[in-house]
């Protein structure tokens, strides 16, 4: 029985709850450019539904676009912000004080290795059903606006179903920033 750790932060998530309660958790107006729920496989550079400050459920690009790309392609696809570096890395260092939101999600995966090197998906999801709120930070661009949630070197401890402890086995080295409340 080899142990292995979770390497990654979180590269997929899923958002079942409806755009209505969305918007009712966060008591948010909503955009018209929302992307239809359920998506059970949201992965970077798709649009994802976003709070902004000024309670606006509208949708933005998954990757961190900095204010210095010419285009989304212009760089390394940004999909997260450490939460240790995000207030001293130039790209984010404006958007951390001037432009944070927040990211609604149902569930992220993370993944561990299992035989024969298989990635093997484990799905994290609130024990209540409620949804999820990632910290983020957002940046405006000529297409829209583009995000990146944060993760946390805090990690956490994932439990398999029966289990009343966590496994030491299944601890993963970083984690989506979720906040307790809304913005």
């Amino acid at each position: 029985n080899e142990r292995e750790r979770l390497r990654f932060m979180c590269g997929r998530f899923l958002l079942t709850h409806p755009n209505d309660t969305m918007t009712h958790v966060f008591d948010a107006v909503p955009g018209n450019d929302l992307p239809a729920v359920p998506r059970f496989n949201i992965c970077p550079t798709q649009n994802v539904d976003v709070v902004t400050a000024g309670r606006r459920l509208q949708a933005m690009r998954w990757g961190f676009i900095p204010a210095w790309y010419k285009g989304a392609t212009d760089g390394p696809l940004i999909i997260n912000a450490r939460s240790d570096t995000i207030a001293t890395k130039p790209a984010f260092r404006d958007a951390v004080r001037e432009r944070r939101c927040i990211i609604p999600a149902s569930g992220f995966y993370e993944w561990s290795t299992g035989e024969g090197g298989a990635r093997l998906p484990w799905l994290i999801t609130r024990s209540d059903g409620a949804p999820m709120a990632f910290a983020a930070v957002w940046s405006a661009w000529e297409g829209g606006g583009s995000c990146a949630p944060g993760s946390s070197a805090e990690g956490g401890q994932l439990r398999r179903e029966g289990e009343h402890e966590p496994q030491q086995s299944q601890q993963h080295e970083r984690a989506p920033v979720r906040q307790g409340r809304p913005l």
